[in-house]
């Protein structure tokens, strides 16, 4: 038997994966620059674009004139790849649409999320340092992974649900279709770890689900990226792993040897 650090599903509840890149602010990008560097790639790969509230790390209330900054994103055609950019860090998101899950990691002859999403930054960073004589250098890297397990692909009923995520049946029995939400925050192998679960969620077609959401962040400055997104997301892997029985990987199609 795989142990966890190497298991795959063959068809894996995955719907998301955002890889993060923190940096200090560019004090000249806005908008407007975004726009120009959307210019450049709306053509290829991204259409469309949004302008989103900031993602701050700790809430409070920004003092000071003007609109404060913004979040700009640049959406794929198909909805499936999205860029978002704002002063002080650059996400990419593969999130589940028609096609298949392409993997973390490069497989095969398919190019993973990973290596997407280092190419994205890669290009920004060369955009920023030649529009703002800024470049922008990773302090601190996060990988997020969000997989929903659906009703009745997954699971029938929430006595079902508790053989697939054995956790739940350890929680004290009040009612029969419980509202759960539970999280955990903590430190594992040098990295900051976020795992949360709740059925307080519905699937895209509204059938009942439980969504779980694995977050992985860096404490610190790391030299090689590449090798520290493969580490966190054995990690994610792993303690995703843990929530699941291992006679249920069956419900999403077996491990892949």
């Amino acid at each position: 038997m795989l142990n966890r650090l190497s298991r795959r599903l063959k068809d894996p509840p995955i719907v998301e994966v955002v890889c993060g890149f923190f940096f200090s602010p560019l004090a000249r990008l806005d908008p407007i620059t975004v726009g120009k560097y959307w210019s450049e790639k709306k053509e290829r790969a991204f259409p469309k674009t949004q302008l989103q509230p900031p993602v701050a790390d700790r809430p409070g209330v920004r003092l000071g004139d003007g609109i404060g900054p913004l979040r700009c994103w640049l959406i794929g055609e198909h909805d499936e790849y999205l860029l978002q950019i704002q002063p002080d860090r650059f996400y990419f998101n593969w999130r589940k649409r028609e096609g298949e899950y392409p993997h973390f990691n490069d497989y095969g002859e398919k190019t993973g999320v990973l290596s997407r999403s280092l190419a994205e930054f890669e290009q920004f960073a060369e955009f920023a340092s030649a529009a703002l004589g800024q470049t922008p250098k990773p302090g601190r890297l996060e990988l997020a992974k969000i997989d929903l397990l659906t009703s009745p692909k997954h699971w029938e009923h929430y006595s079902d649900l508790q053989s697939v995520l054995p956790m739940l049946g350890k929680l004290p029995k009040i009612t029969e279709d419980p509202s759960v939400t539970v999280s955990f925050e903590g430190e594992r192998e040098g990295f900051q770890l976020q795992f949360g679960l709740t059925n307080a969620v519905l699937a895209p077609d509204m059938s009942a689900a439980v969504q779980i959401e694995t977050r992985v962040t860096t404490r610190h400055a790391v030299s090689d990226d590449r090798e520290t997104f493969v580490k966190m997301n054995a990690l994610a892997n792993q303690v995703f792993f843990e929530s699941l029985a291992d006679a249920e990987y069956a419900r999403f199609g077996g491990l892949i040897e």
